[in-house]
């Protein structure tokens, strides 16, 4: 038996290292990032328009009032994604400019369309009417307000979520350094589980599974679920283990079986395996019959209690320790 603090240090000086892949965005989701991803250049990439509307140099409106108007001659329409080079802007001109449209010197505000008065009429116009100064940067989308160059976008050892890969889209990131999903294989134990709806009062609905299924569904993890063990399949419990060890499964997992009745036959087949170090039991409540064990070659062996309760709180509190995303030796 070992107390919780002490079991939870032997589990970190166990735990299963875990390499790095490359995997595209659009297969990043819910990953862990291995390194921080900087922004490899500004977005947006050039001051823009925030409205539609018309964007003018704001020195020229330093005099106008209302007494003393002027008209800037709209000499161009520019959308989003439109080239926004001009050979020649006179004095007093005006373009108008959709939501997202690239904004240069020397216009350097806007004002909003539902602002405007025409010249000389909405319906026709050819001039902007201008009757007092007008503050630069008015409605402007300065560059790089939303990522600069080299701000991080992820730290190492974030969870990779929808607004992640928004942005690695936005800012044309196309590849990510993750760490590799552990692989777990589980297997339910006992004569009286069973998957059937209609059941006697005898038998167990297997609920085990489905909650670890839906536990990691969401997280960076592989789960396999393997059949139902019967307290007589010692035989094929003991070859299910040798076939993991020669596997790519990184941790066997098992419900049931762990205690010291009769056919708690779980770790009489595990301490016939070379093993680095193992216990069992732990001064928990619920899930006091408990057993891990980690072989010589990196893989890792949890046997949770049968109680749902139980198995749901081994899991939570022991399982998720022993897996090393990050060494001492990676870049930070």
């Amino acid at each position: 038996m070992i107390h919780y603090k002490n079991a939870l240090s032997k589990l970190k000086q166990n735990k299963i290292k875990i390499k790095s892949e490359i995997v595209t965005v659009e297969k990043s989701l819910n990953r862990i990032s291995s390194i921080n991803v900087n922004s490899p250049n500004n977005y947006p990439a050039a001051n823009n328009t925030a409205f539609d509307g018309f964007a003018i140099n704001s020195k020229e409106t330093i005099k106008i009032n209302n007494k003393n108007q002027k008209k800037f001659k709209i000499i161009k329409t520019l959308a989003a994604g439109d080239n926004p080079n001009i050979k020649k802007v006179p004095k007093f001109s005006t373009i108008e400019v959709m939501t997202g449209a690239i904004i240069k010197k020397p216009f350097d505000t806007i004002i909003p369309v539902e602002e405007a008065q025409f010249f000389p009429s909405r319906a026709k116009p050819k001039y902007l009417i201008i009757n007092k100064k007008i503050k630069k940067n008015n409605f402007i989308r300065f560059v790089g307000s939303d990522f600069k160059k080299s701000e991080i976008v992820i730290k190492r050892g974030e969870i990779i979520n929808s607004q992640h890969i928004l942005a690695f889209k936005t800012l044309g990131i196309k590849k990510i350094i993750v760490k590799k999903k552990p692989k777990i294989v589980f297997y339910t134990t006992g004569n009286e589980i069973s998957n059937n709806n209609k059941l006697p009062n005898w038998k167990v609905r297997n609920s085990n599974s489905y909650y670890l299924k839906s536990l990691l569904k969401n997280l960076p993890f592989d789960f396999v679920e393997k059949k139902i063990l019967r307290d007589n399949d010692l035989n094929k419990f003991q070859n299910e283990i040798k076939k993991n060890l020669k596997s790519r499964n990184d941790l066997i997992l098992t419900s049931g079986a762990v205690s010291a009745g009769k056919f708690d036959f779980v770790p009489m087949i595990i301490k016939k395996f070379k093993l680095k170090y193992s216990f069992k039991g732990a001064y928990i409540r619920p899930g006091k019959p408990l057993m891990f064990a980690k072989f010589i070659n990196n893989k890792a062996f949890f046997g949770l209690p049968g109680n749902p309760i139980s198995s749901a709180a081994c899991f939570r509190f022991f399982c998720f320790t022993i897996f090393a995303f990050f060494s001492r030796d990676e870049r930070k």
